[in-house]
Formats: structure tokens, sequence, C-alpha cells
């Protein structure tokens, strides 16, 4: 039986990791194909990147199409169903053990809230401002955390 997302809302990327590490705790099942480890390896990764930048993204007459395609959608937390490929320096490794890349995630959003931290340009959505990022990057982990269900809310399914 396939298991269905849930919805999932941070106020805070703190709560992010809060909520990562009560389910490598409690346990968690998958709706989707990455474990716990993963997906808070690649939130990690976009993290660094919105400060250090990205190795690539869309050609620069793309960006005002996706932007006014979802930058409205993540304003407003919607969240996203379809499935976009992952970059390819994004992509988790399959092994990562979820206590490592909890850490990872956490030592990336406490870089992220650095008093002046700078930004670089989204490969997508464009030249983002630090508020900005920050609601892209908790609409991003909200998509991907959705996939992990935890234990007691899987047994109930």
């Amino acid at each position: 039986m396939k298991l269905e997302r849930r919805t999932v809302r941070y106020e805070t990327l703190q709560d992010l990791v809060n909520e990562a590490r009560q389910l490598a705790e409690r346990g968690y099942s998958r709706a989707g194909e990455w474990s716990l480890g993963q997906v808070c390896n690649h939130l990690a990764g976009a993290i660094n990147m919105s400060r250090d930048g990205f190795p690539s993204g869309l050609p620069r007459p793309m960006r005002p199409i996706m932007r006014l395609v979802l930058f409205g959608r993540m304003r407003k937390r919607i969240p996203i169903r379809l499935r976009v490929p992952t970059l390819p320096s994004l992509q988790p490794p399959a092994d990562i053990a979820d206590e490592e890349a909890i850490d990872r995630l956490s030592a990336a959003i406490a870089r992220f809230n650095e008093p002046g931290a700078t930004f670089a340009a989204s490969p997508v959505l464009g030249k983002l401002t630090a508020e900005e990022w920050n609601v892209f990057h908790l609409w991003h982990s909200e998509h991907h955390m959705s996939f992990l269900l935890p234990s007691d809310v899987a047994a109930t399914v």
C-alpha cells in the first residue's frame, strides 16, 4: 500500500530541524523515495547554495517566466505537487545517516541566519531577498518533509 504525503507547515527553519530530530528518534515511514538523511542533506545543500551560489540554473530569459509561475505559490506556501528533477549537485547520497544529515542541516541553517549574510541568485527564481530566501527554504522543506510520515501517523493509515 502506497502511503500518502502529509501536510507540513514550519514557522521557522529551526522547527524543521526539531521535527527532523523527532523523526530520527521516533521513526518514520516514507511516502516517497528519499530517507530522512537524504532529505536533510538535500535541504542543507540548497540552503548553503543560497549563500554560496549554484553551479547552474535556468537560462536568464527563463527566470522571469518561472518567477511568475512559482513565486506566488511560494509566497503563499501552497504545496507543490509536481516532481522536478533535482540538480545533480543537490542529489543526496543513498547511504547518508539521518543524524549526520540533520547535523549538516542544522549547521547550514545557522550559517543562513548569520547577521549580515549575503545571498546568491536562485537558479530558477533569480535574485531573492533574505526574507524571500527564508520563505523559499521553508516552502522547499515542507515539500520534501511531506514525504516522511512519523511512525504514529503511518501506523494509522
